[in-house]
């Protein structure tokens, strides 16, 4: 791999698993075709990424179902490892028909990425000095909020529960009231009759009457 800049000492790697759908002298003739994807001379499953100026930083190689990506650079910084954990997908894009990586397996990266900027991260002229609170408050955060979710499926089940209750108290209230009323020749509409037929007071007979009969002609 050609490294004009001398300076670049510093070496890191992703590794990313998966499911090969083709056989791996194929998949290599595909990464062939991928831009700025050379193949390395004398090995068909080895490549390097070409970069601007047709200098290379980082390199490709299939190990059975592995993707080892090899990068080097200055000096550490979120900015350098998310860059390259960048081209790593697009390539991987770019084959996603020949090889399904697995999500497990790039997870790791992805976290790895997002820890070194959290670790950056500044807030006005202070800088985060206790990542590890800020990730046990990130967790509470996510407790409370599943402790949340099952209370409002329990609520959900309870309100489910007592409107089939209300459905059913709706319907033998209606059941008894045209009943007496087929047997007396009594109106609904007829509070006090009504109401003594049933052997109620008044005032309860009202608000059934309001739930059943004033709900269902409005």
């Amino acid at each position: 791999m050609n490294l004009p800049d001398h300076d670049l000492k510093l070496k890191s790697s992703f590794v990313i698993s998966g499911k090969l759908k083709v056989p791996t002298a194929e998949l290599g003739k595909r990464l062939i075709t991928v831009p700025n994807l050379k193949p390395i001379r004398g090995d068909a499953l080895a490549f390097t990424l070409m970069e601007l100026g047709g200098r290379s930083h980082s390199d490709l190689k299939i190990l059975g179902n592995k993707f080892i990506f090899n990068y080097r650079f200055k000096r550490k910084s979120p900015k350098e490892h998310a860059i390259n954990l960048i081209k790593l997908l697009s390539i991987l894009v770019c084959i996603n028909e020949l090889y399904e990586p697995e999500l497990a397996s790039i997870y790791p990266s992805i976290m790895e990425v997002l820890a070194d900027y959290a670790e950056e991260k500044t807030y006005g002229s202070k800088k985060t000095e206790n990542i590890e609170l800020l990730i046990r408050k990130q967790k509470l955060l996510s407790d409370a909020n599943c402790s949340l979710s099952f209370k409002i499926l329990d609520f959900q089940a309870q309100n489910a529960k007592l409107k089939d209750e209300k459905e059913i108290l709706v319907k033998f209230s209606r059941d008894v009231i045209y009943g007496a009323m087929e047997r007396t020749g009594i109106n609904a509409s007829n509070v006090d009759a009504v109401s003594k037929l049933l052997g109620t007071t008044t005032e309860k007979y009202k608000a059934v009457w309001q739930s059943v009969f004033e709900k269902e002609s409005a």
